[in-house]
C-alpha cells in the first residue's frame, strides 16, 4: 500500500470513528446520522429495520445524556451550572435531540407491531418490549437534568415509552 492510499485509509477512518462520537452541534454529527440511515437502507424487513430504529432511539438517550451533563462537548455554547435552559444552542440541541428519539421510537414501533401483525412471530414484540422495559428508567434518570417544564415535543417521548409498555 503507497503512503498516500494509507494516509487515505487512517483519514477516512478517523473520521468515521470521530462521526460515531459526535453530538448534535458537532462537525460530524450529520455524517453520523447519515451513516445510521444507509444502516436502516441495509436493514432486512420490518422487524430488522423497526429495531435499528430503537437501537438509534437509544443512541439519541445517550446524546441527551451527553448534552445535558456536559460530556464529550466541544463548544455548544455556555454551560450552565445546576441544570440546562431550553435555550441556546445547547438547550435546543437537548430539545432536537428528544423530537428525534421520539420520532425513532415510534417508527420502531410502528415497524415492529406490523411485523408482528404480519407475521403472527412474536420476535417483534420482544424487540418492542425489551426497548419499553428499559427506555423508562432511562428517560427517569434524565429528566433532573431537563429543562425545568421541558416543552410537549421533550414530555412526548415518556408518554409513548409508558405506553409501549402495557
Amino acid at each position: 500500500m503507497s503512503g498516500g492510499a494509507l494516509a487515505s485509509f487512517v483519514a477516512s477512518v478517523g473520521v468515521g470513528l470521530a462521526s460515531t462520537r459526535s453530538l448534535p452541534g458537532q462537525p460530524f454529527y450529520g455524517l453520523k446520522r447519515a451513516t445510521e440511515g444507509l444502516q436502516l437502507d441495509f436493514a432486512a424487513g420490518d422487524t430488522a429495520k423497526g429495531a435499528k430504529h430503537l437501537e438509534f432511539a437509544k443512541t439519541r438517550l445517550r446524546e441527551v445524556q451527553a448534552l445535558s451533563d456536559g460530556s464529550g462537548l466541544l463548544s455548544l455554547g455556555p454551560a450552565q451550572v445546576g441544570g440546562v435552559v431550553a435555550s441556546g444552542s445547547r438547550g435546543g440541541h437537548i430539545i432536537d435531540t428528544l423530537k428525534d428519539f421520539d420520532s425513532e421510537t415510534r417508527d420502531g414501533q410502528t415497524l415492529l407491531e406490523k411485523a408482528y401483525r404480519a407475521s403472527g412471530q412474536t420476535a417483534p414484540l420482544t424487540v418492542l418490549k425489551s426497548c419499553a422495559s428499559t427506555q423508562p428508567v432511562r428517560l427517569n434518570a434524565l429528566r433532573p437534568t431537563l429543562p425545568p417544564r421541558p416543552p410537549p415535543p421533550a414530555a412526548a417521548p415518556l408518554r409513548r415509552v409508558a405506553r409501549a409498555r402495557q
